[in-house]
């Protein structure tokens, strides 16, 4: 029950985080990630091609949505669809969440990527296909730490007949 509760607060928290300032300060966790340079941080914020401000596309919300979206639906099909007898083991989990990982990689890399390629960005702006998967690495720990907050509730993995007992630690 104290796991639970404490699960509760750190996802109140994150969704507080959320409607107050957006994705920005999660995916760089308060500026402190060494992965995603100033340069992409601003390009992801939105900072438009004629460099004059923030009237771009705003990749941070998208990527983010992308992620919550993707995690909550692998982890529906994990215990709501499939939720079969055969498939509720430990590793049947970490199988889901390496796909869910992988998944939410590719997604945040193709979009930076796609603007460094096509030159769709401030050329004042300095940053390299490195920072590009750097970003991508950091949005798939914030999957794996999303799921494992899922996966911690026990009221919705209640409602599966089969993997209800099923989370990362215990099989």
């Amino acid at each position: 029950m104290r796991g639970n509760i404490i699960s509760i607060l750190v996802l109140s928290v994150v969704i507080l985080l959320i409607a107050i300032s957006g994705f920005s300060p999660i995916f760089e966790i308060g500026g402190l990630n060494p992965l995603i340079p100033v340069d992409l941080a601003d390009h992801l914020r939105g900072y438009d091609i004629t460099c004059s401000g923030y009237f771009g596309t705003v990749w941070y919300q998208y990527v983010g949505l992308i992620m919550i979206a993707s995690t909550v639906l692998f982890y529906a099909i994990q215990y709501h669809i499939i939720d079969k007898p055969t498939f509720n083991q430990k590793h049947h989990l970490w199988i889901m969440i390496a796909f869910c990982m992988g998944f939410n990689f590719f997604i945040a890399f193709i979009f930076p990527y796609n603007s460094l390629q096509s030159g769709d960005y401030c050329k004042d702006l300095n940053f390299s296909v490195f920072n590009c998967a750097g970003f991508a690495f950091t949005n798939s720990v914030l999957c794996f730490v999303f799921y494992s907050l899922l996966t911690s509730l026990t009221i919705p993995r209640k409602l599966s007949r089969n993997c209800s007992h099923t989370t990362l630690l215990t099989p």
